[in-house]
C-alpha cells in the first residue's frame, strides 16, 4: 500500500503546484514585470516555466520514469498529476477571475470545451508518463523532452526573448534541451567504452 500511496502523493502535489503556477502566470503582463520586486520577478519566472508545454509533459515524464514500476502505473500517474494539474489550474483561474468586468465567471469545468482539453491533457499525461517509463530501458527514448523544448520555443513568440524574465524562462528552456542531449551523448559514450 506504502509504495502507492508516496508516488500518488508525489503526482497529485507536483500536479497542485503546477497548475497554481501555471494559473497565476495568467495574470502577468506579458510584456514585463508587474512590479520590480526579487519576489515578483522570481514569482513570475516560476509561473512562467509551470506554464509551458516543458514543464506540463517533463513532469508527468519524470513521475513515469521515477516512481513507476509499470507501464501501467506510469500511465496512471500521467493522468493523475495531468488531471490534477488542469482542474488546479481551472479552480484557481475562476477563484481570481476579474469580477469588475461585470460578467461573472463561469464556474469550474462548466464548459465541454474545458472537459474535452481535460480529456486531451490527461492523454497526453499517460503519453508523458509511458515515454518516461520507456526511457529506463531505452534512454534515447529521453530525447522527447528536446523536442518538447523545440514545440515550447517555437510556440513563444519571438519578442519573448526581449523581456528579460521571458528570456529567462527560454535560456531554462534550452539549457534542460541541452542537459538532456548532453546526458544521452555521455551515457552512449561511456556504454560504448565499456565494450
Amino acid at each position: 500500500m506504502r509504495e502507492r500511496a508516496v508516488p500518488l502523493a508525489v503526482t497529485v502535489l507536483s500536479g497542485l503546484l503546477v497548475g497554481f503556477l501555471s494559473a497565476t502566470s495568467n495574470r502577468v503582463a506579458p510584456d514585463g514585470l508587474v512590479d520590480h520586486t526579487v519576489w515578483s520577478a522570481t514569482a513570475q519566472y516560476a509561473g512562467g516555466v509551470a506554464n509551458s508545454l516543458v514543464a506540463w509533459f517533463w513532469v508527468p515524464f519524470a513521475l513515469g520514469r521515477l516512481e513507476s514500476v509499470s507501464v501501467g502505473r506510469a500511465n496512471t500517474w500521467g493522468a493523475v498529476f495531468m488531471a490534477t494539474a488542469f482542474v488546479t489550474h481551472d479552480v484557481h483561474t475562476w477563484l481570481h477571475a476579474d469580477v469588475a468586468s461585470g460578467v461573472g465567471p463561469a464556474p469550474p469545468m462548466a464548459s465541454a470545451t474545458l472537459w474535452l482539453t481535460l480529456a486531451i491533457a490527461v492523454a497526453g499525461g499517460v503519453i508523458a508518463g509511458t515515454t518516461g517509463f520507456l526511457s529506463r530501458r531505452r534512454p534515447v527514448t529521453a530525447l522527447v523532452l528536446a523536442l518538447v523544448v523545440v514545440a515550447e520555443l517555437a510556440r513563444r513568440p519571438l519578442e519573448s526573448w526581449r523581456s528579460g524574465i521571458s528570456a529567462a524562462e527560454n535560456t531554462t528552456f534550452v539549457l534542460l534541451a541541452c542537459a538532456v542531449v548532453v546526458g544521452l551523448a555521455a551515457r552512449s559514450r561511456a556504454k560504448a567504452a565499456s565494450r
